[in-house]
């Protein structure tokens, strides 16, 4: 009861070219589908998942097969905009929850970081 979920960050980077072990995309994926079986009911998966521009044709939608939802970073950039929204569109089609950054774009994150408390940001 004291958590409402669990979000997983960069559950589509898995297969990238850079990591020690080769294809554990896989693996990563069996993991991501137990953890789905072992919440209790009620608690909500959520995964940094959904991507505009990626070499994945559907913007790894298949991974709200066993999330709840998706977290979009980028979303509003000039060229991820258009598609994220045809993203966001097919997953509230399937009933998921799509969550975005909304983080300002301008915004001095050196400076924001040095904010000691909460009134200064």
């Amino acid at each position: 009861d004291e958590i409402d979920g669990v979000f997983i960050d960069g559950i589509v980077k898995t297969d990238r070219r850079y990591l020690p072990v080769k294809n554990h995309g896989k693996a990563y994926l069996a993991t991501a589908n137990e953890l789905r079986e072992r919440l209790p009911a009620g608690k909500i998966l959520i995964g940094n998942a959904l991507r505009a521009r990626t070499p994945n044709k559907n913007g790894y939608l298949e991974h709200l097969e066993y999330l709840d939802g998706s977290y979009l970073e980028g979303w509003g950039h000039k060229k991820n905009l258009a598609p994220s929204l045809d993203l966001m569109s097919a997953a509230l089609k399937k009933g998921r929850i799509v969550m975005l950054n909304g983080a300002p774009r301008n915004m001095n994150r050196r400076k924001y970081n040095r904010m000691r408390n909460l009134d200064d940001r």
